[in-house]
């Protein structure tokens, strides 16, 4: 299926893509085990040396974990969500490895889920905020 969509890419912009982002949801070993496998032989199979900069980040969204704002001023969302592109990667986070939580997405009434990313390989060094 990977190589597939290189060739569609390819074949309308007749070039292959410089870097490929890839994100997974839950299950760290599928990916480790199987997917990152399979894109890297994708890319093998188009021939010409082709290694595009790769990050592989797995996304959980099962965990307990909620944001609040400190001060109730700064939660400018009616709805008492976090605002949608918040980004924690100093606090609340591993200290050795690259993880860190984001609100992808504005939510009703308080409801929004926190992706909890963890950045499992990273060619290009991309930071939270560029992720």
């Amino acid at each position: 299926m990977v190589e597939d969509l290189l060739l569609q890419f390819y074949r309308v912009n007749l070039l292959t893509p410089s870097r490929i982002l890839y994100d997974r949801e839950g299950q760290f070993l599928d990916f480790l085990n199987h997917e990152w496998r399979a894109i890297l032989e994708a890319c093998v199979q188009l021939g010409l040396g082709y290694q595009p900069r790769i990050p592989f980040t797995v996304v959980q969204k099962r965990h307990p974990t909620h944001l609040f704002f400190a001060e109730k001023k700064d939660q400018m969302s009616k709805s008492g969500n976090i605002l949608a592109g918040t980004t924690e990667d100093q606090i609340i986070t591993h200290p050795t490895e690259f993880d860190f939580f984001l609100c992808s997405h504005a939510g009703i009434q308080g409801t929004s889920r926190l992706g909890h990313y963890h950045v499992l390989l990273d060619d290009n060094r991309f930071s939270a905020d560029d992720i």
